[in-house]
């Protein structure tokens, strides 16, 4: 979501409408996603004077604008505060509840865990598939070392 190429010149709102245009996506879109993000009270701020964290929030409105079902995104909370990353989770959680998709990216084991009930581990092949609690049943106490006995006995 980081280094999504904002002209930095110009409004978050200006960003959205941009991207709204080209996604063909109705006028209202843009107050929907300012305000799924919680970036409302930001919206005419321009977007070089965002945080880490609002410039995340940012680059996740513009992949809302088209009103996805399914969102994929790599190291999602990278650089992200406490708050931002326990915001994160939760946007993620009730995305997720409303019958979307999210698809993450991660070496983030341990934040992982914290938000996902499916993982696929790959390493030049499919690991492991399935619920997370599958994962770490077989005796691991976490993703991290499930994981990790995962790589070290695979074949190559």
């Amino acid at each position: 979501m980081d280094g999504f190429g904002f002209e930095t010149g110009i409004t978050a709102q200006r960003h959205l409408e941009i991207a709204r245009l080209a996604a063909g996506a109705p006028r209202s879109r843009v107050a929907d996603v300012l305000a799924e993000v919680a970036l409302t009270a930001d919206a005419r701020r321009r977007v070089k004077t965002f945080s880490t964290g609002m410039t995340q929030r940012l680059g996740l409105a513009t992949a809302l604008i088209g009103s996805p079902r399914t969102l994929i995104l790599d190291e999602p909370a990278n650089g992200l505060d406490p708050d931002g990353i326990r915001w994160l989770r939760g946007f993620l959680r009730n995305f997720a509840l409303r019958g979307g998709t999210v698809l993450i990216a991660s070496h983030q084991l341990l934040e992982l865990e914290q938000i996902v009930d499916e993982v696929v581990i790959i390493k030049r092949r499919a690991l492991f598939a399935g619920p997370l609690r599958d994962l770490v049943a077989d005796g691991a106490d976490s993703l991290e070392s499930r994981y990790f006995d995962l790589v070290e006995g695979a074949d190559w």
